[in-house]
């Protein structure tokens, strides 16, 4: 902690991790960790625009030696489980919460599929006979399943407003990724929005993962639609501004 005034003090950003803990929910707790451990920045003046970095304002091993050094202090533990679960390396709020759509279980209210590894970079054969070096491409999401179905050769991409100026780049790196064996899916907002479309997209996933399907009564396929909609609609409530003016936090 560092006094820059008169009662004025700045504390590390994992300190504030810890110091929020307690008040926020889990979700916002997951999102602001996000930010503080992925390669973007919120704009102050809307949360729309980004600011992006080269690499986070702080690591997860930095993250869990304070934790190290602060045990049975109000706040750790709820950042401890919570690391276990968080979006690494996110490049924007959507990364994130896509991430954790499509890895929190299905009891609630996610998808389960397994490992997602966020922003990974991947040595990709460039389509040009006349270009041999690689070129390093990285997907927002590469699935990696779990346990014997561990497989890399999914991956799913976030589109952006920034996405609909750049197409022909946007198609040469699918290409590249299509031709290097691996299955490169693409969603908008309005697809990220549409929980029926969300439905069929994870389970082409799933199935190309080789993961089992998600067998389940009816009963209880319709408790985890709800729960799928529930976190989809909290998420989409979470302000990524208000942890600065929000009076629980004072």
């Amino acid at each position: 902690m560092i006094e820059l005034g008169p009662g004025v003090r700045c504390v590390s950003p994992g300190l504030v991790a810890v110091q929020l803990a307690s008040k926020l929910p889990k979700l916002e707790l997951l999102m602001l960790l996000s930010e503080l451990l992925g390669l973007y920045a919120i704009s102050p003046d809307r949360e729309a625009d980004m600011n992006p970095r080269t690499k986070p304002i702080l690591s997860t091993q930095d993250l869990q030696e304070l934790l190290g050094k602060m045990p049975g202090a109000r706040g750790v533990g709820a950042v401890r489980r919570a690391l276990k679960i968080a979006p690494i390396n996110a490049a924007s709020p959507m990364e994130a919460k896509l991430y954790l759509r499509t890895t929190i279980p299905c009891s609630q209210g996610g998808y389960g599929l397994g490992n997602v590894i966020l922003n990974d970079p991947v040595g990709i054969g460039r389509l040009s006979e006349s270009i041999k070096e690689l070129r390093i491409r990285k997907p927002d999401l590469l699935f990696l399943g779990v346990g014997s179905s561990k497989k890399r050769g999914v991956c799913l991409d976030y589109m952006g407003a920034h996405h609909q100026s750049q197409v022909i780049c946007d198609t040469v790196r699918r290409n590249e990724l299509i031709a290097n064996g691996f299955s490169p899916y693409e969603i908008y907002k309005e697809h990220y929005d549409n929980i029926d479309y969300m439905d069929a997209l994870m389970s082409q996933i799933r199935s190309e993962l080789g993961l089992p399907s998600h067998e389940t009564t009816r009963w209880r396929s319709d408790l985890e639609r709800e729960r799928r909609m529930a976190l989809w609609h909290e998420l989409e409530e979470i302000d990524m501004q208000a942890w600065v003016r929000d009076a629980r936090l004072r």
